[in-house]
């Protein structure tokens, strides 16, 4: 029998490259259209970039407290109040994104449909009035490919570029989805929908976003832990605001 201690083991793992890891899943895309999708939305991205838009949703966004991470003393992490059960409707953060200008804009929205893809597809013609065409990278959801949709996208010279089915990952908007879920959603306790919407989201229709300034919320006494709630009896200090700014750099998807 070999023994071998822990730090060997530690030293001998890491020489060979070997990591403890999480596993990930993945799922082979059935479109038979699969190929002629992603080689036409890269010919988009390598040809026409200042011409090349993004939209996709990103929800449902609840009202509950959520967890996540941030700075705070050593063994005295901030708690909030844990909630099961939404209180109120949810609504749908409808984004756009711009490739070569690197901006996301958007609204929350209550529902899904083809209304609200239309006029997320007018503002991202706001954004290139000039006349020329215009190509949106988006996925196959049916609320993507209303009648209107299509008859207001070839008046005037919009190619709706649509990724295969199980591939979402060819859309530039989902590398920012993540980070947009970090700052404005993670570690938030919102009271309503008004608060998340004016932390998380400028207007659509080509407004330059703002860092996300998300409102953090005095202890609950009868809900928090002892520790916050003497806290928070005692009359000390609660931040009223906490300012999340946006990543400084936003990672580009590649296809």
């Amino acid at each position: 029998m070999i023994c071998i201690g822990r730090e060997a083991l530690r030293s001998l793992l890491a020489r060979r490259g070997v990591a403890f890891q999480r596993t990930k899943t993945w799922k082979e895309s059935s479109d038979p259209d699969c190929e002629a999708k992603l080689d036409r939305i890269e010919e988009v991205l390598d040809r026409f970039p200042d011409r090349v838009f993004a939209f996709d949703e990103f929800g449902p966004l609840g009202i509950r407290p959520t967890a996540g991470s941030r700075w705070a003393q050593r063994k005295h992490p901030d708690r909030m109040p844990a909630a099961y059960h939404r209180t109120q409707e949810v609504r749908y953060f409808h984004g756009c994104y711009s490739v070569d200008d690197d901006r996301l804009w958007g609204v929350n929205r209550r529902k899904k449909g083809a209304v609200k893809t239309l006029a997320a597809l007018k503002s991202v013609l706001a954004a290139r009035p000039d006349g020329a065409p215009i190509y949106v990278i988006m996925d196959n959801l049916s609320a993507h490919k209303g009648a209107d949709i299509w008859r207001w996208a070839m008046k005037r010279k919009v190619e709706l570029c649509f990724t295969p089915t199980y591939a979402s990952w060819a859309n530039p908007i989902e590398a920012h989805f993540g980070p947009l879920r970090q700052f404005t959603i993670a570690n938030s306790n919102y009271p309503n929908h008004t608060v998340q919407t004016r932390a998380s989201t400028p207007t659509c229709g080509g407004a330059t976003p703002t860092p996300a300034t998300r409102a953090s919320w005095p202890a609950n006494t009868r809900n928090a832990p002892a520790s916050a709630a003497r806290k928070a009896s005692a009359g000390a200090d609660v931040p009223s605001k906490l300012q999340r700014d946006s990543p400084s750099r936003r990672v580009r998807s590649s296809l």
